[in-house]
């Protein structure tokens, strides 16, 4: 786990170590460059909390400090429709959220963020136009929500891993 955080960690530091490195060098820069190279380290710094938060999170989680409380579909699906509008309006991505409203057991944050974990791989995964559906049903005692997309899907033989902390599907180009 360490070495898988680590390693998370250790990639957006490395960007913005170079391109700050490579920009001092450049005795040139003009001011639109200079923003430019500052839009991306703040990138590079919102993906660095992003990281943060979710080690925190993942810390109460394993902790007993961990607490299911009563919460709405709708209240944690709004939130994780809020965080990927953009990304979806940029490749022109329909979200049609065909979801009811119940009530479950859980953590609102942890929720909107596998939300939003699932709605941003459906856009980053999907053909520009695609429509993306968000639906939620109950099946006896269970609520079960889902993200339909109209991408290529994820391989048998990664199904096992989807799970496991870090883990990430091999792209058909190898990488």
């Amino acid at each position: 786990f360490t070495a898988d955080a680590s390693h998370e960690l250790h990639t957006p530091l490395t960007a913005m170590q170079a391109e700050i490195e490579v920009s001092l060098r450049d005795k040139k820069m003009n001011i639109a460059e200079a923003r430019e190279l500052l839009q991306s380290n703040l990138e590079e710094v919102s993906k660095l909390q992003e990281l943060s938060n979710n080690l925190l999170m993942l810390a109460n989680q394993e902790s007993d400090s961990f607490v299911l409380r009563p919460v709405m579909t709708d209240d944690f699906l709004k939130d994780a429709l809020a965080h990927t509008a953009k990304a979806a309006k940029e490749r022109d991505i329909t979200i049609d959220n065909q979801a009811e409203s119940l009530r479950i057991m859980g953590s609102k944050d942890g929720l909107a963020q596998l939300s939003t974990i699932l709605l941003d791989n459906a856009i980053k995964y999907s053909p520009a136009g695609a429509t993306i559906t968000i639906a939620t049903k109950t099946k006896g005692n269970n609520a079960l929500i889902s993200v339909a997309d109209q991408g290529q899907g994820i391989k048998a033989e990664d199904l096992p891993h989807i799970f496991d902390r870090f883990w990430h599907a091999r792209r058909a180009s190898g990488v």
